[in-house]
C-alpha cells in the first residue's frame, strides 16, 4: 500500500508542514550558538572512526565538556559529575515500523536518564517530544516500569503480537528489485494456501532500510495465535519457491519468533 505525503495536520488541519530532522552536527552548531564559551564533544560515526577516538572523547567529557552524541552514548557510561541529560526528538524511534518501537523507546530513555545523578548529586533529565502523552514517554519520564509494561502488554494482546501471538518473518534479498518483489508476492500466495486458522500475512513490503549494499530487501511476516504451528506452512512455501524461475537470484531467510522485524 502507498500513502501520499501528508500536507495537512490530521489534528488541527494546519497546512504549515515541513520536514524535520536534526543530526549531531546541527545540534552542535545550535549549542555553540547558545553557549559560545562551552567546550563541546561530539560522538558519532564521523568522530569515532579511529580506534582510540571514543576513549579520547570520553576523557575530554570527564574534564567538563558538553557531550553530544547518538545512541552510542546511551549505555554503559558512568560519569559521577553528570547532572543534566537532554534527549532531542525522542519520538523518532516510536515511528519505526516495529511493534516493539514503544518498548525500545522506553529502554533508550530509561537508560540515558540513568546517566544523570549516579552519585550524591541530584540529576535532571529533559525530554523533547511531540508525543508527551505516549505511554512509553510518560512511563520513562516517571521511571515507571510497571506502567510501561501494562500499556505495552495490553497493546500487544489486542493485536495478537508476542507473547500473545506467534510470528515468522521472511526476508528476501537480491540485486534486482523486480526479482525480489516478484518472489515476495509468490511467497505470500504460497503461504496463504497452507496457513492454519486465524493466521494472517502482513506484507509483503520493502524492508527498512529497503536497499543495503546495492541489494534490495523485502520482507513479510505471518502472525498467528500463540499456539499456532507455522512450521508446516513455512516449509511448504520455501520448498515451493525453490522451484521458481528467479530463486537463484533471491536469497530468502525465515526467522521464527524474530527479536527484530526491521534489520
Amino acid at each position: 500500500a502507498r500513502t501520499p505525503v501528508t500536507t495537512k495536520c490530521p489534528r488541527c488541519a494546519g497546512e504549515v508542514m515541513r520536514a524535520l530532522g536534526l543530526g549531531t552536527q546541527r545540534v552542535e552548531h545550535e549549542v555553540r550558538t547558545l553557549l559560545p564559551g562551552a567546550r563541546l564533544v561530539r560522538m558519532d560515526q564521523d568522530t569515532t572512526r579511529r580506534r582510540q577516538a571514543p576513549q579520547e572523547l570520553l576523557e575530554r567529557f570527564r574534564e567538563g565538556d558538553i557531550l553530544i552524541g547518538t545512541q552510542m552514548i546511551v549505555k554503559g557510561l558512568d560519569f559521577p559529575r553528570l547532572t543534566l541529560v537532554g534527549v532531542i526528538q525522542a519520538d523518532l524511534s516510536l515511528n519505526f515500523p516495529d511493534f516493539r518501537a514503544g518498548e525500545r523507546t522506553f529502554q533508550l530513555l530509561t537508560q540515558v536518564a540513568g546517566r544523570a545523578g549516579r552519585r550524591n548529586v541530584q540529576g535532571r533529565v529533559l525530554i523533547q517530544t511531540f508525543s508527551p502523552e505516549h505511554p512509553a514517554i510518560t512511563a520513562a519520564a516517571t521511571h515507571d516500569y510497571w506502567k510501561h509494561y501494562e500499556a505495552e502488554s495490553a497493546m500487544r494482546k489486542s493485536f495478537g503480537y508476542p507473547p500473545y501471538g506467534k510470528l515468522v518473518r521472511f526476508k528476501l534479498v537480491g540485486k534486482q528489485l523486480k526479482d525480489v518483489e516478484e518472489m515476495a508476492l509468490q511467497l505470500s500466495k504460497a503461504l496463504v494456501k497452507r496457513l492454519p486458522p486465524r493466521t494472517v500475512v502482513l506484507g509483503p513490503a520493502p524492508a527498512y532500510p529497503a536497499v543495503v549494499a546495492r541489494r534490495h530487501r523485502w520482507h513479510l511476516v505471518i502472525k498467528g495465535p500463540a499456539k499456532a504451528d507455522l512450521r508446516e506452512a513455512t516449509r511448504f512455501a520455501l520448498a515451493h519457491l525453490a522451484k521458481a524461475p528467479h530463486s537463484s537470484r533471491v536469497r530468502i531467510t525465515a526467522d521464527v519468533d524474530p527479536l527484530n522485524v526491521m534489520s
